[in-house]
């Protein structure tokens, strides 16, 4: 059903393979088509967009690409209407316009790829933004736009529409060189390590396996990919303590390992696997085989620890996400709730509105996971497999004056507390002090293989200060 509603968005003019899997480029167009044909813009295929999608018509003929308009995929097409009549004057090419001009109506965010995200982060390292050009829309991109758009007083939501760039465009006009009155070309992003060549041979004489980075090229795997490419990625990141199963399909447990791989190694993290991230992974695996080898990328990698579940990982990328003050909303929150879709998605509008539930959901829909689908916190107590004990990972929810909670245990502390992962504690993510019986009882995804050890003694110690939480509404 996936395939069928792909190959039926690319004859209607959306990038898409038809790959099957559900990603974020699938769940962009759907968005768009939404937009464009007033439908409720969820990103999901429900009734309604099915039956808008079956009877839309497919574009002939196909409209010649015009030449601001670029086809890296940075996304779906802005238009299905033919080209402009032509002008006495040649058009200007890509290079000598705006961002403005370029993006048109459209609106650039997280998992966007192509030469134009690419444009926006050369004109965001020229005003200054540590950006490496990839061309792909991750988090350090989505960073340097919320930056932006506070330092120039515009809505703070981390993409890049029209007024974003049209106020990046005033913002340099000198320094930026694709509208330069001298129309000098648009500079290159810059040049990606190559790729690590493969020794010829083994320390037994027998030829040595190509590195992922030689066999990956200049190519990018991302959400949706398939094949043994992808289950090569997957189990060279399990051999660096990543629970990963080598499915050979990129979804969001691979996400979140390459994710945190990526924020370990200091590389730009958009959560693709591109000829950088190869040639670290690279080097980390050869780092396995000879310790005393030096280090290659970084000086200082955070470890994996052995027995964190990926949901854990992803839960810890976002610590210090906090309520915004007053009326607004974070928008990163809002978006939660949007991509869970369901009742949360229409309930939920406001980061006033507990959201413990909605974060502890989150983690685990990231990941490729099933959590109790509702913003109850109470409700984790029927949720999954109930533990015998406590164990890293572990869902634990307890109650709270009007209500309840829902944290994720990440260890114990110098005190004898349990310390807990969890969103809207002190209205932000963070890991706090819970007395060891406040928890009803200890739940665990039942599509997960239960943990190896449960109990109290079994947990890590993480310091703390020993102040137990005691806002969590």
């Amino acid at each position: 059903d996936v395939r069928a509603v792909q190959r039926a968005l690319a004859r209607l003019g959306y990038d898409l393979q038809g790959t099957g899997n559900f990603g974020a480029n699938t769940q962009a167009a759907v968005a768009d088509f939404q937009a464009r044909h007033a439908l409720e813009v969820d990103g999901e295929v429900g009734p309604a967009t099915a039956a808008a999608i079956a009877a839309a018509p497919a574009p002939c003929p196909a409209p010649t690409p015009r030449p601001d308009v670029p086809t890296g995929g940075a996304g779906p097409l802005p238009s299905l209407s033919p080209p402009p009549a032509p002008s006495a004057s040649p058009a200007p090419s890509t290079a000598q316009l705006a961002l403005a001009a370029r993006l048109g109506d459209r609106t650039l965010r997280i998992g966007d790829a192509g030469d134009l995200v690419r444009a926006c982060q050369i004109a965001l390292t020229q005003l200054g933004y540590d950006l490496k050009g990839s061309g792909n829309y991750g988090v350090n991109t989505q960073s340097a736009v919320v930056d932006f758009q506070r330092q120039h007083n515009l809505e703070v939501d981390g993409e890049i529409g029209p007024e974003t760039a049209r106020a990046i465009d005033a913002a340099a006009p000198a320094a930026r060189a694709d509208i330069a009155q001298d129309g000098a070309p648009t500079p290159a992003p810059p040049p990606l390590p190559p790729p690590v060549a493969p020794p010829s041979s083994s320390s037994d004489g027998r030829p040595a396996a190509p590195t992922l980075a030689a066999l990956l090229g200049d190519r990018a795997l991302q959400i949706g990919d398939e094949g043994d490419l992808v289950r090569a990625f997957q189990f060279a990141l399990a051999k660096l303590g990543y629970d990963l199963k080598g499915t050979g399909t990129f979804g969001g447990a691979t996400d979140t390992a390459v994710t945190h791989f990526q924020q370990a190694h200091g590389l730009e993290i958009d959560g693709e696997l591109g000829p950088e991230t190869a040639a670290a992974i690279d080097a980390a695996i050869a780092r396995l085989a000879d310790p005393s080898a030096p280090e290659i990328r970084v000086p200082h990698v955070q470890a994996v620890e052995a027995g964190q579940p990926i949901w854990l990982l992803e839960g810890l990328k976002w610590l210090n996400t906090e309520e915004e003050p007053g009326a607004a909303s974070n928008p990163d929150i809002l978006r939660w709730a949007r991509e869970e879709g369901g009742p949360i998605a229409k309930t939920y509008k406001d980061d006033s509105i507990p959201w413990c539930a909605l974060y502890a959901n989150m983690v685990l829909t990231k990941v490729g996971l099933q959590g109790t689908e509702t913003l109850w916190a109470l409700d984790w107590s029927n949720w999954g497999t109930k533990l015998a004990g406590p164990a890293v990972g572990a869902f634990a929810p307890m109650k709270r004056n009007g209500g309840g909670h829902i944290a994720i245990v990440a260890g114990r502390d110098q005190h004898g507390n349990l310390m807990c992962l969890g969103g809207n504690q002190s209205d932000a993510v963070n890991i706090k002090p819970f007395p060891a019986d406040r928890p009803l009882s200890f739940r665990w995804p039942k599509e997960a293989p239960p943990p190896a050890r449960t109990g109290f003694a079994t947990l890590p110690v993480v310091r703390s200060d020993g102040c137990v939480s005691r806002r969590e509404a």
